[in-house]
């Protein structure tokens, strides 16, 4: 049951991604559609 789960987390994270142009394990953002700007709490 964790492996099913866990290929339907890595599919869901690549979408993110590529839709967002946002890597959030690394919490950097990737060259592409959206710019990123870091923001103070």
């Amino acid at each position: 049951m964790d492996e099913f789960f866990a290929l339907a987390e890595v599919d869901q994270k690549r979408q993110f991604i590529e839709k967002y142009n946002f890597d959030p394990a690394k919490d950097k953002p990737l060259p592409g559609r959206y710019q990123w700007e870091k923001m103070d709490p």
